[in-house]
């Protein structure tokens, strides 16, 4: 093998490494959690007003709130965008430690049901 094809044979292992490494760290910003559920109060989520009560065959009791139910609409979108960017939904619901519920979004609302003691 000539010296050319050495330093090509390298550039290429060189360069396969580095796209892997880029790979891996876009992963993790993709993956990244912008906000840790142990370090968002649950205040924000409860003083959301306009709770209402609803039954479900499924899922049993749970409250759902939307922001036409809300007169603040800064505190909504704070709470709402929260649980955009953890990816909140009913299977993957939001909660940090210490939390009375989980909180989740569908269609535009907030919902919640109480954790289990």
């Amino acid at each position: 093998m000539s010296a050319d094809e050495k330093d090509i044979e390298f550039y290429v292992k060189a360069r396969d490494f580095h796209q892997g490494m880029a790979n891996a760290y876009g992963e993790l910003i993709i993956n990244k959690n912008p906000f840790q559920g142990d370090s968002i109060a649950e205040s924000i989520f409860s003083s959301l007003v306009g709770w209402e009560s609803r039954t479900g065959n499924k899922l049993g009791n749970f409250d759902v709130t939307s922001r036409q139910s809300n007169n603040n609409s800064d505190t909504y979108s704070h709470a709402f965008n929260i649980l955009k960017a953890n990816h909140a939904t009913i299977k993957e619901r939001f909660h940090g430690k210490g939390y009375n519920y989980s909180y989740w979004l569908y269609q535009d609302c907030v919902y919640r049901q109480k954790l289990s003691d």
